[in-house]
């Protein structure tokens, strides 16, 4: 998500996303699928330690950001790798699969 201040990671997500379609021509003809999950900010003591040091951060995360607001659960990300991990994802390749509780589309 573009905002103020964010050039160097959102340089580097974009990157990550075009480097996951590349990949992905580049090693089909071998069988192998890349794609790459975006998450949310997910439950872990990096992202407690930022809620607590940043209270508008905090605010923003548990009411303004998120269709579902709160911390994603590690789980609630896991699931979705394990799945394009899984032969029930072998038809996907490429692709950047947002797993961020509505927080890019509004």
């Amino acid at each position: 998500v573009g905002a103020p201040g964010r050039g160097p990671y959102s340089g580097a997500k974009g990157g990550v996303n075009n480097l996951t379609r590349t990949m992905a021509a580049e090693w089909a003809d071998h069988g192998i699928r890349v794609n790459v999950v975006a998450p949310t900010v997910t439950r872990s003591p990096l992202a407690e330690q930022a809620m607590q040091e940043n209270p508008a951060f905090a605010e923003s995360i548990k009411t303004k950001n998120l269709l579902r607001k709160g911390l994603a659960e590690p789980a609630e990300i896991s699931a979705p790798v394990i799945f394009l991990a899984s032969s029930a994802a072998s038809m996907i390749t490429g692709h950047t699969l947002v797993v961020d509780g509505g927080w890019t589309i509004v």
